[in-house]
């Protein structure tokens, strides 16, 4: 495992993380899922950390999504690593083909296999556009998809609602109205 000097991201999540009780799980958004994050947070405090990441992440197992590119939906692999004193403390990298390639690291799932709910879009004109189909995955993709929403349903409401403005000389406006628009998501 890459035991790397912690950076602020790290640090956020370990202070956000501090009032909590041991074994708390937390479900975080890409940019503070790390193995360092998970590593801190579990040797400092004792806590569960998981998320999504991007597949070019410090610490991902790139072997695991080598062949990713000829998945099938709903194919998917998953890969431990141990660390801690006596190994007692596992990682779970996983990678689940959806829509397109998902992966992630859970300090808090076992990587067995269950089924996931997900909402697939058929026709927009018809009254059955959107429809739930049951995808075989491991257990820590069903654990993101509970705890998905907040930040990631925020992002793809603000991606479907750019705001594109030219206000020349008149950056504070500009500034305040963006940040205005991201409120209001």
């Amino acid at each position: 495992m890459i035991k790397s000097t912690i950076h602020r991201r790290e640090e956020v999540v370990l202070e956000l993380a501090e009032p909590f009780p041991k074994y708390t799980r937390f479900a975080v958004d890409r940019f503070f899922v790390s193995v360092a994050a998970i590593q801190e947070l579990w040797d400092k405090q004792e806590k569960y950390l998981h998320g999504t990441v991007k597949k070019s992440s410090v610490g991902f197992p790139k072997d695991l999504i080598a062949g990713a590119h000829n998945w099938e939906k709903g194919e998917w692999a998953v890969q431990h690593a141990w660390w801690g004193a006596s190994g007692e403390v596992k990682i779970l990298a996983w990678a689940v083909m959806d829509s397109d390639l998902v992966v992630g690291l859970s300090s808090c799932a076992i990587g067995s296999e269950t089924t996931c709910e997900r909402k697939v879009v058929n026709d927009m004109e018809s009254a059955d556009a959107v429809k739930k189909v049951a995808r075989p995955g491991p257990d820590a993709w069903k654990q993101y998809n509970k705890n998905y929403g907040g930040v990631d349903v925020g992002d793809s409401k603000k991606a479907a609602y750019t705001l594109h403005m030219k206000i020349p000389h008149r950056w504070p406006t500009s500034l305040f109205l963006k940040f205005l628009f991201e409120t209001s998501i």
